[in-house]
């Protein structure tokens, strides 16, 4: 593994104001070896007006949809096409990442040797994680995830070669699960972050 790998990540939008917010706080990161793909849903290209000065950074990428059908599913195909670092992760345009997330998932990979890592997410205004847990960091097995060990909302560092050029599939709207369990059982254990 490299000392200091690239590290994709994907906010698929649809043009909403929260978008800013998003990108802002991946610029912030304190880990600075990322890549920025912004993969906008409209057919008009709605987000770029929002982004546009943020554009002469070499780091963000911008790209419309245009090779998948409309919806969640496709537009975040649309973003994985498009990835280049050794790792990847997915931000909702409605979603923001504390400074220090991918540097700590990261830490996490590195430490254990994990293809992938996941985290907790905090609902802002019930200030409560979004994620069914036991409390504590752990590894995860496939089987957790089978059993329902882990259910809910989390943000997560996913080795890019895992996908071999898998994709969400884009008959089932919001059923980007699916996906994750089919990289879950090529890699069989990872890391649970509890933060």
């Amino acid at each position: 593994m490299k000392i200091n790998p690239k590290v994709s990540v994907v906010i698929p939008t649809i043009g909403r104001e929260s978008l800013i917010n998003a990108l802002e706080s991946v610029l912030n990161q304190t880990y600075k070896n990322l890549e920025i793909i912004i993969t906008d849903d409209t057919k008009d290209g709605k987000a770029k007006s929002k982004i546009e000065k943020y554009l002469s950074d070499e780091k963000i990428k911008y790209v419309i949809n245009k090779k998948y059908t409309p919806g969640p599913t496709g537009n975040k195909n649309n973003g994985l096409d498009h990835i280049t670092g050794e790792y990847f992760t997915i931000l909702d345009d409605d979603d923001i990442l504390i400074p220090n997330a991918i540097e700590e998932l990261l830490n996490c990979v590195q430490k254990g040797n994990y293809e992938i890592v996941f985290a907790n997410c905090l609902d802002n205004a019930k200030r409560e994680f979004t994620g069914k847990h036991y409390g504590k960091s752990e590894e995860v097995f496939y089987k957790d995830l089978l059993c329902g060990k882990y259910e809910g909302e989390y943000v997560g560092l996913i080795k890019t070669s895992l996908l071999e050029g898998d994709r969400f599939n884009e008959e089932c709207w919001g059923g980007e699960s699916l996906l994750w369990m089919k990289l879950w059982k090529k890699t069989q254990k990872g890391f649970y972050l509890h933060k």
